[in-house]
């Protein structure tokens, strides 16, 4: 295919149906900058039909805030599909759920209480669960995983399974858990079927003779180091001046791993919003709207006269700069 006609068809799929466009997308920072309800945001596009909400931090209590602050309609909350799992050391089943559900093209029954999928316990006791299959989700969906840095947690726990207590990792541990995680961000890289949006926390880098670098936090400082190229677009939040603020250029800074093949500049929002930076994108049905650019200043040519003119006094009080 050549690149004008994979352009056409990239314009088509933002605004027909019948063609699929999807996208993955990392969000990350430290604690409490507002990330749970940034990701929220989508929730208000009115294109998003079906959210499929993997909370493994409780997240699930920002997003019913966000309902009675108003930030979300009641319309748009019933977007989303919650399965809350609840991550503990003894019992890991976060990693497992999530690679069962989405690394494999099966439908599965998750529990309500346990978030497992097929859960032994809730199957003798004839519990409540809920249904979930990948491959049914579609362009118009997105599936969140919240989040990531509680998952690579799930992940060494499930590897350092029947260990006691104090049990220190070797390279194995480490190994299955770099192994789990890639095979998750695979599958999100890929989006073959829907839209994903993963949040996960931030791990500053510190390198001789470099300046520090935040990076998402993903398992081991390696693997975290590369963990953005398996998103389409990479966000940072955090505070400044007491309010919320994201970035998502490559310009964004130089500190932050940042950056978006959508063309996506979140810093330019004077509230970050996902729904609003992403129809602009083209994306559900939207028109691309692209940032307004600045003019170049045109140096005016300057005359020098030969007549001596006597050089203006400031006023009183007035700036001499």
């Amino acid at each position: 295919m050549k690149l004008n006609q994979l352009v056409a068809a990239s314009n088509a799929a933002g605004q027909t149906s019948g063609k699929k466009r999807t996208h993955s997308i990392l969000l990350y920072g430290p604690p409490k900058v507002g990330k749970t309800e940034l990701a929220g945001t989508i929730a208000k596009i009115p294109d998003v039909e079906n959210i499929y909400w993997f909370d493994l931090e409780n997240g699930s209590d920002t997003l019913l805030d966000m309902l009675r602050r108003g930030k979300i309609t009641e319309e748009q909350a019933a977007k989303i599909t919650l399965f809350k799992v609840p991550d503990i050391r003894e019992s890991p089943v976060a990693m497992e759920t999530l690679l069962k559900a989405i690394c494999t093209k099966a439908a599965v029954q998750i529990c309500d209480e346990h978030g497992r999928v097929n859960c032994p316990v809730c199957l003798k006791a004839k519990g409540s669960f809920t249904p979930f299959s990948h491959t049914a989700c579609t362009e118009k969906d997105f599936i969140v995983i919240d989040s990531l840095s509680q998952a690579a947690v799930s992940a060494m726990n499930m590897a350092c399974r029947n260990q006691p207590v104090e049990f220190k990792p070797t390279w194995d541990e480490y190994g299955l858990q770099t192994k789990w995680l890639s095979d998750l961000l695979t599958t999100v890289q890929a989006a073959q079927y829907t839209n994903f949006l993963c949040i996960t926390h931030d791990l500053l880098i510190e390198e001789e003779g470099k300046s520090d670098k935040c990076v998402p936090l993903c398992g081991t400082k390696a693997f975290s180091n590369t963990a953005a190229k398996y998103f389409g677009t990479v966000i940072y939040a955090e505070m400044k001046l007491k309010q919320h603020k994201a970035g998502s250029s490559t310009k964004y800074s130089t500190s932050t791993q940042t950056g978006s093949r959508l063309g996506i500049e979140l810093e330019k929002e004077k509230d970050p919003d996902l729904s609003t930076v992403l129809i602009n994108a083209g994306f559900f049905g939207g028109q691309r709207i692209d940032s307004p650019t600045t003019e170049e200043p045109v140096e005016k040519e300057v005359t020098t006269s030969t007549t001596p003119v006597e050089e203006a006094k400031p006023r009183f009080g007035a700036s001499t700069k």
